[in-house]
């Protein structure tokens, strides 16, 4: 799998393992947990997002989860997951481990999307609402929303 380079405005301040404790337990104790090959560096150290295969990231998952942790959350494309911990002392713990790229607090009204990118979908969609498409209106694939009559064919 291939690496990422992050530019360097995008990178967030590292937390110390005290602030970590803290801004855990102000998240209600969940964080959101990255994962990465163990051989590969961190993020926070090299400024490259390590790629994975879903095997890897399937193994690391199932490390973490013998852990006393919950899992809240998995992300379709992405190796990311929300876990509730216990307490949030156990935060510093899981970001040693050698399969974990970054800890980071889950706070509430900011559910964790970790890189998941999710731009793909206005790209394909935004030309087609908005009649920059060659398709027939009785062609045009119906998207799946909660405001289903936007994309009714004519």
């Amino acid at each position: 799998m291939k690496e990422v380079r992050v530019v360097d405005h995008l990178q967030a301040k590292q937390l110390d393992d005290a602030e970590l404790v803290v801004a855990v337990s102000k998240a209600g104790g969940r964080v959101i947990v990255g994962f990465k090959p163990p051989s590969a560096g961190r993020t926070a150290e090299t400024g490259l997002i390590p790629g994975m295969a879903p095997a890897e990231a399937l193994a690391s998952r199932a490390a973490l989860l013998e852990w006393p942790v919950i899992l809240k959350r998995t992300f379709r494309f992405s190796s990311d997951v929300v876990v509730q911990l216990p307490y949030s002392e156990l935060a510093p713990l899981l970001r040693s481990l050698p399969f974990v790229n970054y800890v980071d607090p889950d706070h509430v009204g900011f559910p964790g999307q970790g890189s998941q990118d999710t731009a793909w979908g206005s790209r394909r969609w935004v030309p087609i609402l908005f009649g920059r498409t060659t398709l027939r209106p009785e062609r045009m694939p119906r998207l799946q929303s909660s405001i289903p009559d936007l994309i009714r064919p004519i």
